[in-house]
């Protein structure tokens, strides 16, 4: 038997909790969510609820005084195995049992394709640098030039006007 995954009593266990609202927030909102991924569970659900439905009406019905003195009993094993069941102790972490949620297949691909553009970025940059610097010295020199050129034309309008 896996530990991993929990008995088919365990789930019904837990969803009649859940039905009940005596779950947890947290536990509860896992467990729907692994209702919402499962078929077999999200049937086993809807049946857990309208067996509640119609214990519910059962209970809000008087019953006859036949029904009344026949009194319903669990077999002695059934009434065993629910008294263990309740008898043992929580686990560290009640939400063990649910399916956790593997985002990891979700953020792999776009983790390599954003690896991968930043990849490509690192080698152009590093193709464009040298004609980067190049680019740069190109245009202090024709800065120089053009303040040179612009120096020398302010002296000789001096000179005319002098």
């Amino acid at each position: 038997m896996n530990p991993e995954k929990p008995s088919r009593e365990d789930i019904e266990l837990r969803l009649t909790a859940l039905l009940l609202g005596e779950l947890p927030a947290e536990e509860a909102a896992l467990l729907r969510y692994t209702i919402s991924q499962d078929a077999e569970l999200q049937k086993l659900h809807d049946e857990l609820a309208s067996t509640i439905v119609l214990v519910r009406e059962v209970v809000k019905a008087p019953a006859t005084a036949a029904e009344q003195s026949e009194t319903v009993k669990l077999s002695a094993d059934r009434r065993e195995k629910l008294l263990t069941t309740f008898k043992q102790p929580r686990k560290e972490d009640p939400l063990s049992w649910l399916k956790r949620i593997d985002v990891s297949r979700f953020q792999a691909p776009r983790l390599l394709t954003v690896l991968a553009v930043i990849a490509i970025m690192a080698v152009l940059a590093a193709m464009m640098l040298p004609s980067l610097a190049a680019a740069k010295k190109k245009s202090q020199k024709i800065s120089a030039l053009a303040a040179a050129k612009q120096r020398a034309l302010e002296d000789q309008i001096r000179l005319e006007d002098g």
